[in-house]
Order: C-alpha cells, then structure tokens, then sequence
C-alpha cells in the first residue's frame, strides 16, 4: 500500500525566517493551491495534512499522490512532467489566483485519476466521490479550507520560533 501525500510544488514557503515579498497572483495561487489540498475530495485516503515541497525535489514523482502546481511563478519541472505524473499513477492539478478554477481543476484531475484506476490506498471506508464532493455545500467545504489555513499559519510559527512541530499531524 503506497502512503498518499498532498504536496504543493512551489520555490516558496511561508515568510518565517526571512521577508518575502509577492505579487497579488503569486500568492493567491499559492494559497489557493494549498488550501484546494484540504478540499474533502484530496484529503480521502491521505495519510498526512498537506504540505509544501521543492518543485526540485519532485521531478519524479510518486504514486499515489496528489500535487498542486500555482501558475504563478511557472514551475520549472521537466517538460513531461505532467505523463510522468500519469505514468506513476500519481495526479497533479493547476492552482490559480482564481479559486473557483482552481478547485475545478482539482474535481477534474481526480476524476480523471479515478477513471485510470484504484488511486486510494485499501481503506474499509468508502471513498468519496467526486460526485458526492461536487454536491457538498460550501459551507461545509469552507469549514476544512479554515482548517487548512489555520494548519499552514501554525506551520509557519513554528519555523519562525525555530520550534519542533510537535502537533499529531498525523492524526489530525
């Protein structure tokens, strides 16, 4: 059983350390690629929060898992990335400054995944589909986005205090 990850691909992180200064879309993509990544339909079958990682670090990627790719900045992966995501079994989705289409395309990479095949570990509990995820409310959906957030606001108190995580990520 390959463990599931949720990673967002960006040379950037959150400003604990050091100042950062983006652009409106820049970060809107970020963020709306992050928080797409605690949408129900990406969390089924993860076997930990979303995180974020080098696009360096993922040139070849993993089965099973799901990536988040912001249009803004272009990532600089190899130009068959996207087939060597499909070849590994894994999905990827592209994040924009829109949250609207981001989500979109985060419903029609997993569908897309799902039609290929089994893309969850073997879990007893049944997997929602992208289905049942399209007809969730919004506010409903809203409640995990907050979660998300707060998740990432956390993370980066952590860094900027130099601190050990010591949340039960894993259980969360």
């Amino acid at each position: 059983m390959t463990p599931r990850e949720l990673i967002l691909l960006s040379p950037y992180r959150l400003p604990a350390q050091n100042s950062l200064m983006l652009g409106n879309d820049d970060v809107a993509a970020f963020l709306n690629g992050y928080t797409a990544l605690w949408h129900p339909l990406a969390l089924r079958g993860a076997t930990a929060p979303p995180r974020i990682g080098s696009p360096y670090d993922y040139e070849q990627p993993s089965a099973g898992h799901l990536y988040a790719l912001p249009e803004s900045p272009p990532s600089m992966l190899p130009d068959d990335w996207e087939q060597r995501v499909r070849d590994a079994g894994a999905a990827s989705f592209q994040a924009t400054a829109d949250r609207s289409t981001t989500l979109a395309n985060l419903r029609e990479s997993v569908a897309k995944w799902d039609q290929a095949g089994p893309s969850l570990p073997d879990d007893p509990a049944p997997a929602l589909t992208v289905e049942q995820a399209a007809s969730l409310s919004s506010e409903r959906v809203a409640a995990f986005f907050g979660i998300g957030f707060g998740y990432l606001h956390i993370e980066g108190l952590f860094e900027a205090r130099e601190h050990e995580n010591l949340l039960a990520s894993t259980e969360l």
